[in-house]
């Protein structure tokens, strides 16, 4: 039984190879380049298109909405499936054509919508488009957690998908700003400029869909070891998410959570808070280099937290296993993001009325909104960011550390070994 059982054992905590991790990685493209599409969206729409910032922010909430009704869905079916290309990869191939068609759609609505068309179409087109992402992501996120079951491996699946999602969002960036929405004596403003959208669109959309068809297609190889048991901001994730696995020797996973959270928020509240008592600096480069180094603290705070939960997960679906007897990665990362979703749904609405409560007309120039407006916005800025510590509570009572991990799966393998036993035994007497 010991002979039999050491394979299993292998195959459950084996090293993942870095070109496995790095291809797989590839498939966070598309959640990575959507989450920066984000803040072009609500500028496109409300700022240029002159969709009030209150119907905009219902838009983004009601398609947010909409697609975490769908991640339960996506889970539980992708948990269930069963085909020869596995259970994950079917959605993620099929999921990959309506992300790229409705990532351009969205920045290119019918000409003469009335403001309520144009909220609808806002609105379904970003709920579609929403939705065909989740059906890659759960299962991706699902295949993740499943090719291993050792604790600190486990971490750097999320560790890489991070890198190369973030890498993937940066050279959206740097062609956005340095190709598309490039300042020039003849269009100072670009970025209010109906033009350049529906190009960057394009060029957002091949790069998701790309690298999501090679990281699906570059990842078949484990189908057959599967479990079948029923800019500066980003500069800095990409630095601090090579550190999640040190801080989880170090810290364990709570704690890892626990004070990026606290970290990334004094960072993102601190020059705000500071400019409302009136004691930031305004001294040019100075205040520049000053926020730059706070946008990289933030991202470097926080970026740790979303590898490390996402590293979670496959922990309690192992837990889940032992106490159930079937694997469901795919309804615990349904579940993570239908709350990741509901919290999302909540602050571009909140968002979009703060626009519409601070008075910032649609198509304002930089440099030339009013100060009190500005004022009005960063207090609102502060508070809502200051909600963000209430995170802690949710991982207070977290207990799931190495030392229980490990007892876990000491006993699954001890489960496995004697169903197999069992089964050879069954087979010997037929």
């Amino acid at each position: 039984m010991a002979e039999a059982a050491a394979p299993a054992r292998r195959e459950s905590t084996r090293r993942l190879p870095a070109s496995w991790l790095l291809w797989h990685g590839a498939g966070q493209a598309g959640h990575s380049v959507q989450g920066f599409l984000l803040g072009f969206l609500f500028i496109y729409y409300n700022q240029v298109l002159e969709l009030s910032g209150t119907l905009t922010g219902i838009g983004l909430a009601c398609a947010t909405v909409v697609d975490g009704i769908s991640d339960p869905v996506a889970g539980s079916w992708s948990d269930g499936h069963r085909s020869r290309w596995g259970r994950r990869h079917p959605f993620m191939f099929a999921s990959i054509l309506p992300v790229a068609v409705c990532t351009v759609l969205l920045f290119a609505p019918p000409a003469g919508l009335s403001e309520f068309g144009l909220f609808l179409w806002f609105t379904i087109v970003y709920a579609a488009m929403r939705t065909a992402l989740t059906f890659y992501n759960v299962p991706y996120l699902g295949l993740g957690a499943e090719v291993t079951q050792d604790y600190l491996e486990r971490t750097r699946s999320p560790v890489y998908r991070a890198i190369v999602g973030a890498v993937a969002a940066l050279v959206v960036a740097a062609v956005g700003w340095n190709f598309v929405f490039n300042s020039t004596e003849a269009d100072p403003h670009p970025q209010l400029n109906i033009d350049h959208y529906l190009p960057f669109a394009v060029v957002s959309a091949l790069v998701m869909a790309v690298l999501m068809a090679v990281s699906a297609y570059r990842t078949m190889d484990v189908i057959p070891h599967l479990p079948s048991i029923g800019s500066a901001g980003i500069v800095g994730g990409i630095v601090g998410f090579p550190m999640t696995l040190y801080f989880n020797r170090l810290l364990d996973k709570k704690w890892t959570v626990i004070l990026g959270v606290v970290g990334c928020v004094l960072a993102v509240t601190g020059p705000v808070m500071l400019d409302l008592a009136g004691l930031m600096l305004d001294k040019g480069q100075l205040l520049m280099w000053l926020l730059v180094c706070m946008a990289f603290l933030s991202a470097f705070a926080i970026a740790p937290v979303s590898v490390t939960v996402a590293s979670m997960m496959g922990d309690m679906a192992d837990e889940h296993e032992l106490r159930k007897g079937t694997r469901q990665e795919g309804v615990y990362f349904a579940a993570f993001h239908f709350a990741e979703k509901g919290t999302g749904a909540l602050a571009p609405l909140l968002a979009g009325i703060a626009v519409d409560l601070v008075q910032l007309d649609p198509g304002s120039i930089p440099g030339e909104v009013p100060a009190q407006v500005l004022f009005d916005f960063g207090l609102i800025y502060a508070a809502m960011a200051g909600f963000v510590l209430l995170a802690i509570w949710v991982f207070w009572p977290y207990n799931l550390n190495r030392r229980r991990h490990a007892e876990i799966v000491a006993a699954l393998m001890q489960r496995r070994e004697s169903r197999k036993a069992a089964e050879v035994a069954i087979e010997r007497q037929a």
